[in-house]
């Protein structure tokens, strides 16, 4: 390997501070930082000098800024640049913190003193940046246009930043993300997203001064090409490795999250749950212990822009799910925008306004920091017992330890008869922390009512509560209006109605009428019952003196049966 030499170069414009940064927002158990930036490049965790530093490149100006913040989201270093910057790395024991310029990379302390530049190729579309193997790795390429940057021709770099000019290991025909991963692993991905692209990932090991084999040991690579049904190519967001290397996973904003293995890098069959409809992935990570998986997402309305959940399949908790909406908390979280504390307790998420001109810093404690939920016993419901057809209220309430979250809390409800399970629409929670459910059971029988918080970003997702209802049938009822006398010649002419409650009737009514006279029963002609319930039924007597006309309807599968009489003097 050359071995590289040291050259000092003075910087300007470094801040120091120790206090919150401006426009902070500090709710218990989190906090939200308002980003004094207008565009955001990237951001990475810093280990050994407990930081978190974002680089914005300022793309509509000359300047750019590197901001330094500590692990509470306290913005600890700030340093305005000469020019343009994108891309940072930091020396695994958090000597030096390196940063991208157009023709240089300048080195940097914890406090955001000048350590020294090297010189770099020019790069005008954004370098990429990455630390493995103990050698920094960044991306060189020259475009005018955003449009000349998706297929300029460019180069990536191997240096071990001292002053001196850095190695050419590979020649790349577009934009390139570098991810490092455990034991020295480079990842090199193409960032583009035409679905005929056939776009090639490579995995290498660094850190190698073989003369034969240079400084990357190649592991594997892949293709994830068109596959003639338009799922294919490459819609790049981000990457990350699993703490011990053996899976790594992309974010894509066509296909989701799909999942490779090392060091082959075949596609493996996806466990996690999918983002929800209208989640666009945008960034995905594994906290350092393990434990979780966070994927972030551009997403609108109430759809959740944040995910974690437990990275070991066979950990069947439910995911935790946030949404970021509004002026407080951004409306999206941004491509490479999600990384975890090396303990995995802390997660830190960079999100952005919907017009990508105001960046926040949410610092976020992992689901094993987060407080409890649960759902209070004692769920009412009324009437009781329900009516198949008619309207069920439940009441209930959620249970929330330690602050509040950022966003109004919804409990999903599904119901489970007969028929299999339905899902009904989620409902929110009243500041007190109760809830209301409406629903009209549609069998009778059972129903099983259950009710799922997914947790937040403060919160564990709480327990499933299910309460058993049983449902009747709906009650019906037969009014009569028959005349008090009546004559043989003239017959007798009975009017009715079938007042039915809860599911209206599918077919029809028919109804069984008899008429009892001295001379004993007879039945009479069916009677079929019109829409608006009324009925008519008509006879001739076949003797004198009182006749007595029975009505019934046997009921159906909702409805109860119903009966009513009628007495009528027959004269000649």
């Amino acid at each position: 390997m050359t071995v590289l030499l040291a050259a000092a170069m003075a910087g300007a414009g470094l801040t120091a501070t120790a206090g919150p940064a401006a426009g902070a927002e500090e709710p218990p158990g989190g906090t939200v930082v308002e980003l004094p930036v207008s565009s955001f490049s990237r951001f990475t965790v810093d280990p050994a000098n407990q930081r978190v530093w974002i680089v914005d490149e300022n793309a509509a100006g000359d300047g750019g800024t590197i901001l330094g913040y500590d692990f509470d989201g306290v913005l600890r270093a700030q340093r305005q640049t000469e020019g343009r910057v994108s891309g940072i790395a930091v020396e695994p024991d958090g000597s030096r913190i390196h940063v991208g310029q157009r023709d240089s990379i300048q080195s940097y302390d914890a406090d955001l003193a000048p350590l020294g530049s090297t010189p770099a190729p020019v790069d005008d579309c954004g370098r990429d940046m990455v630390h493995t193997g103990g050698l920094l790795f960044f991306t060189s390429q020259e475009g005018a246009s955003p449009q000349e940057c998706a297929a300029a021709m460019g180069t990536i770099h191997a240096t071990e930043a001292d002053g001196t000019a850095p190695q050419i290991i590979m020649y790349t025909s577009s934009a390139n993300h570098l991810e490092a991963g455990p034991g020295g692993m480079l990842l090199t991905a193409p960032e583009r997203s035409s679905p005929d692209d056939d776009p090639n990932i490579g995995l290498y090991r660094a850190g190698h001064d073989d003369p034969e084999s240079g400084l990357l040991e190649f592991l594997g690579e892949t293709w994830l090409g068109s596959d003639g049904t338009g799922q294919g190519g490459l819609d790049f967001r981000d990457a990350a490795f699993s703490p011990d290397g053996s899976t790594l996973a992309f974010a894509d904003a066509g296909r989701g999250t799909v999942l490779l293995g090392t060091p082959g890098l075949a596609v493996r069959e996806n466990p996690y749950t999918p983002l929800p409809e209208g989640a666009e992935p945008t960034a995905v990570t594994f906290s350092g212990d393990g434990k979780w998986l966070a994927r972030g997402a551009a997403a609108s309305g109430d759809t959740p822009d944040l995910t974690l959940e437990p990275a070991d399949p066979a950990d069947t908790r439910p995911p935790v799910e946030t949404v970021f909406e509004g002026a407080a908390t951004g409306d999206r979280v941004v491509p490479r925008g999600v990384e975890f504390s090396p303990d995995g307790r802390t997660l830190f998420v960079v999100t952005a306004d919907a017009a990508g001109t105001a960046y926040r810093l949410h610092v976020l404690p992992a689901p094993d920091g987060l407080s409890a939920s649960r759902f209070a016993e004692g769920t009412a419901y009324e009437p009781d017992p329900a009516v198949a057809g008619e309207q069920l209220t439940l009441r209930g309430r959620l249970e929330l330890d330690g602050p509040a979250p950022a966003t109004t809390p919804r409990v999903e409800v599904v119901r489970e008869d007969a028929d299999g399970v339905h899902t009904l629409e989620p409902v929110t929670v009243g500041e007190d922390g109760t809830f209301t459910v409406r629903d009209v059971p549609g069998l009778v029988g059972e129903a099983a009512y259950r009710f799922r918080y997914a947790g937040d970003s403060l919160h564990r997702p709480a327990e499933d509560a299910l309460i058993t209802v049983p449902v009747v049938k709906a009650a019906t009822a037969l009014a009569l209006t028959a005349p008090q006398e009546a004559t043989r010649r003239g017959g007798v002419k009975i009017t009715g109605t079938l007042e039915v409650r809860g599911a209206p009737l599918g077919p029809p009514a028919v109804l069984t009428v008899t008429a009892t006279d001295r001379d004993g029963t007879v039945r009479l002609a069916p009677v079929t019952v019109a829409a608006d319930g009324t009925f008519t039924v008509t006879h001739t007597p076949r003797a004198r003196g009182n006749v007595t006309y029975a009505v019934g309807w046997p009921g159906d599968g909702l409805h109860e049966g119903a009966e009513a009489s009628a007495t009528v003097y027959v004269r000649r």
